[in-house]
C-alpha cells in the first residue's frame, strides 16, 4: 500500500488527520505531506487553537491551518499569530538566500515574497505550487527568493552593462576609460537608486561619474570626460549631479 493509499485510509478513521492533497507532480505522482507533517496537524486539530506551540510547527503545518481556520481570521487571536509567524520564516529564508543584495532591496524583495506567499496559501483554486507550501514550504520559498534575487541583480546589470555600454561613442574610441570607482556591494546600493533619477542624462552621468569614476573636466585629452561625451560645461554636469544624488538619495536614505 503506499503512502497516499495510507494517508487517505488513515485519514477515514480520524477525524482530525488531514485530507489528502489534490494536485501531484508533471509525471502523476500525487503530493504526499511527510509524516512528522501529517501527525503535528492532526495533534493541532484535536485540541483548542489556544494551546498551540505555534513557534515550534513546522511551516508545511502552519500553512495548512491557515487554510482551515481562514474563515474564523478575525475572530481567532491564534490565525495572526500563524501569520506572523510565517511572515518571519519567509524573512529569514530571503535574507539567507539574498547576500550582496542591499539592505532597502532586500526589504523590498521580503515583503513582495511574503505577498507572494500569502497569496499562494489563500488562493481561490489549488495550483501546484500553492499545494506544494504543505509538502515543502522552504523549497518554494527559497525558489520565489532566488528568482526575486536573479530578477534584482539582471535590473542591475541592465544599467551596468547596456546602458554603459552605450554610452562610449564613435568619438571616444581610443580613449582611456576609468576602471569602476566603487566595489561591487557598493555598486549594488548605487543601482537601488537609479530609478529615482527622472532625466536620462542625470542617470547617466551619475553612473559614469560614481561607479566608473570618469572624471568631469580634465586636461588630458586622452582621457574619457563627461563634459566632452555630453559636450556641456562643468557647471552644468555638477548641476546634473547634485540632482541626481539628491533623487537618490531621497530613495535610499542619506547613506550613500
Amino acid at each position: 500500500m503506499s503512502e497516499s493509499t495510507t494517508h487517505a485510509t488513515t485519514a477515514n478513521h480520524d477525524p482530525n488527520c488531514p485530507a489528502a492533497l489534490t494536485l501531484g507532480t508533471r509525471d502523476g505522482r500525487r503530493y504526499v505531506r511527510k509524516s512528522e507533517v501529517r501527525e503535528q496537524i492532526r495533534q493541532a486539530h484535536g485540541v483548542d487553537p489556544p494551546v498551540w506551540d505555534i513557534p515550534h510547527f513546522r511551516s508545511e503545518t502552519i500553512v495548512h491551518l491557515l487554510r482551515k481556520w481562514r474563515e474564523n481570521s478575525r475572530t481567532m487571536p491564534e490565525f495572526s499569530a500563524l501569520v506572523r509567524e510565517l511572515g518571519r520564516r519567509v524573512a529569514r529564508i530571503v535574507s539567507d538566500n539574498s547576500r550582496g543584495v542591499g539592505n532597502q532591496a532586500r526589504d523590498d524583495l521580503i515583503d513582495s515574497i511574503q505577498g507572494r506567499i500569502v497569496s499562494l496559501v489563500f488562493e481561490s483554486a489549488p495550483t501546484r505550487k500553492g499545494e506544494f507550501l504543505e509538502v515543502s514550504f522552504r523549497k518554494v520559498a527559497r525558489g520565489l527568493a532566488l528568482n526575486a534575487v536573479e530578477a534584482h541583480f539582471a535590473r542591475a546589470n541592465e544599467y551596468s552593462e547596456v546602458r554603459i555600454a552605450d554610452t562610449v561613442t564613435e568619438e571616444d574610441v581610443g580613449v582611456v576609460v576609468a576602471d569602476p570607482a566603487l566595489p561591487p556591494d557598493d555598486l549594488m546600493i548605487l543601482f537601488e537608486g537609479l530609478d529615482a533619477i527622472t532625466d536620462p542624462r542625470h542617470r547617466e552621468a551619475f553612473v559614469l561619474r560614481y561607479g566608473y569614476n570618469w572624471p568631469i573636466d580634465p586636461s588630458d585629452p586622452n582621457v574619457a570626460t563627461l563634459c566632452r561625451h555630453f559636450d556641456v560645461k562643468e557647471r552644468q554636469i555638477n548641476t546634473w549631479l547634485r540632482t541626481a544624488m539628491s533623487q537618490v538619495r531621497a530613495r535610499i536614505g542619506e547613506n550613500l
